[in-house]
């Protein structure tokens, strides 16, 4: 789940109980529902003076004992350590090429339409790995993301 502003939106029309649910990047301080694992490429961020995401999420009354995913042990905070594709596709596409690899049968992208001008060049790295998101088992719920992936199956 990325944190884009249709992230509320998108979970609305999901049945949430038996998910497993990843948090990409902000997504974690957003949702303060039960997390199982947290994904990003911005690893920093969980402990910086300026963002302090663990931090903040503690302080909101999010759960913790979710697992950390990202490309090095940055700090001995990383549970999980996955290399991220060449083009960079987002945060939310490591973590999604890092729950196909984890083996889950399906993937619901929420809050990441890749709509935004800010966010429209991380669509190349999405197109590069559309070999690897073929099949089916990815779909988001918004925006280029949901037209893309639908256009794959």
């Amino acid at each position: 789940m990325g944190s884009a502003p249709c992230l509320e939106r998108d979970l609305e029309r999901l049945d949430m109980r038996d998910a497993t649910v990843m948090a990409i990047n902000r997504a974690g301080l957003r949702y303060l529902g039960r997390i199982s694992y947290w994904c990003s490429y911005h690893l920093s961020c969980f402990i910086s003076l300026g963002e302090r995401w663990l931090l903040r999420r503690h302080a909101l009354g999010g759960n913790m004992d979710f697992q950390v995913i990202g490309q090095s042990k940055y700090q001995g905070l990383v549970d999980i350590v996955r290399p991220g594709p060449q083009a960079s596709g987002s945060s939310t596409l490591y973590g999604v090429l890092v729950g196909l690899e984890m083996g889950w049968p399906r993937i619901t992208v929420v809050g990441a339409p890749l709509d935004h001008p800010e966010y429209r060049n991380f669509r190349q790295g999405w197109s590069d790995m559309r070999e690897r998101l073929s099949g089916g088992r990815v779909k988001s719920l918004s925006g280029w993301t949901k037209t893309f992936l639908e256009g794959l199956r």
